[in-house]
């Protein structure tokens, strides 16, 4: 018994090899920020439209080369934590990013939501790219900049010409 394991196993070996390496290279800024992050949310509340903060926690794993996923966990008062979960998948020959939120990843929308990359810069400390998309009634922009140290996501609604700020979390490493 023992000996057709190890000579499944023999057969199996060679091929493992090309197979593992045989994927593109993650994307370098991608790469750098897996792992565990601390901060919080700031957010304009839909109701009383005051700024209100969150402490929060982040993890980001890597699902492939250009692909990564977003776990947050938000301290919202004695006795309540609030996850979410977010997938993004960039194309940055393409110029767009797919965005997945916790309903849509659960296979409420296939497709998610599909945004231009309108800014894209590298720095020594990181990279920035600028998103749009088209929500109900307004222009919907989001900034996602990030590095191996810190990473922030904003969310602004563009009505009119007028930015509100929506959102912003900001981390750092633990």
């Amino acid at each position: 018994m023992h000996r057709r394991t190890l000579l499944a196993a023999a057969f199996c070996l060679p091929w493992l090899p090309a197979w593992a390496v045989g994927g593109p290279a993650p994307d370098a800024s991608l790469l750098a920020i897996q792992g565990a992050w601390r901060g919080e949310l700031r957010y304009r509340d839909y109701r009383s439209d005051k700024q209100l903060t969150l402490p929060s926690r982040l993890y980001v794993t890597l699902l492939g080369p250009s692909a990564i996923a977003l776990a947050l966990i938000y301290d919202d008062g004695p006795g309540k934590t609030v996850y979410a979960y977010e997938q993004m998948k960039f194309h940055f020959d393409h110029g767009e990013m797919h965005w997945l939120n916790g309903g849509d990843a659960a296979g409420t929308t296939p497709g998610g939501t599909a945004l231009r990359i309108v800014l894209d810069t590298l720095s020594p400390t990181g990279r920035k790219l600028v998103l749009e998309g088209q929500e109900k009634d307004f222009l919907a922009r989001y900034t996602l900049d990030f590095g191996a140290a810190a990473l922030i996501l904003q969310k602004e609604e563009v009505r009119n010409g007028q930015v509100l700020l929506r959102n912003r979390h900001t981390f750092s490493r633990p």
